[in-house]
């Protein structure tokens, strides 16, 4: 089903492109607080910070509405406190590919855009990091990808973001924050999931800065 909803996204950009009034790509770059969701979830369970890298490509369907892929590098992850001086915190690799409706408002020089949308991702590494006092232990999480229960790659969800768009040079800085909220569990079952068994999701705030130029059309 992901890959059928991966298929009509593309042809319903396609068929976007072709028809678009402009087309502008940029880089994104900031830090992504995320931690984990959810009824078991321990109030231990505290925000961690990760990295966030995007391309954007905005293909603008009138003056104020347009269609925004981007391409994402981003963590994701949660960090478990003990004790002040003992706390351990899990970042996950992420490439991701949010599709966002745009809505922009402001003048030529300066422009605010609201934007949602879902996001579908995939996941290729994990690192947990043990810090204890001064003393700071880091190491690959190997994923286990085999039995009943299983950790799961494939990440969907939704996404919403506000920001700004300031008028330089060629092309304009921007301002990124929004929320994201993923709908899967970070686990996977082979068969139904256990009996009062509940799912465990990633939630976090993105912040980032960059820069976009219009390719024209």
């Amino acid at each position: 089903m992901k890959n059928l909803s991966l298929i009509f996204a593309f042809i319903a950009l396609f068929s976007l492109g072709a028809q678009a009034q402009s087309i502008s790509v940029g880089l994104r770059g900031g830090i992504n607080l995320t931690t984990n969701v959810g009824e078991d979830v321990s109030e231990d369970n505290k925000f961690v910070t990760g990295a966030n890298f995007a391309i954007p490509v905005e293909i603008g369907v009138s003056d104020n509405f347009s269609v925004q892929p981007e391409l994402h590098y981003i963590q994701k992850g949660t960090k478990v406190e003990f004790s002040d001086d003992l706390y351990a915190y899990s970042l996950t690799n992420y490439f991701e590919l949010p599709i966002l409706a745009k809505g922009m408002f402001g003048t030529e020089n300066i422009k605010g855009y609201v934007a949602a949308g879902p996001t579908l991702g995939v996941a290729f590494s994990r690192f947990v990091t043990l810090v204890n006092g001064d003393e700071k232990e880091r190491e690959k999480a190997e994923r286990d990808d085999q039995g009943e229960e299983t950790d799961n790659i494939f990440d969907f969800g939704l996404t919403g973001a506000i920001g700004v768009e300031i008028n330089a040079g060629p092309g304009a800085f921007v301002i990124d924050a929004r929320y994201n909220m993923d709908l899967n569990d970070n686990t996977s079952f082979e068969n139904d999931a256990p009996e009062n068994y509940n799912p465990t999701k990633n939630s976090g705030i993105g912040i980032s800065v960059g820069y976009v130029i219009s390719l024209g059309k």
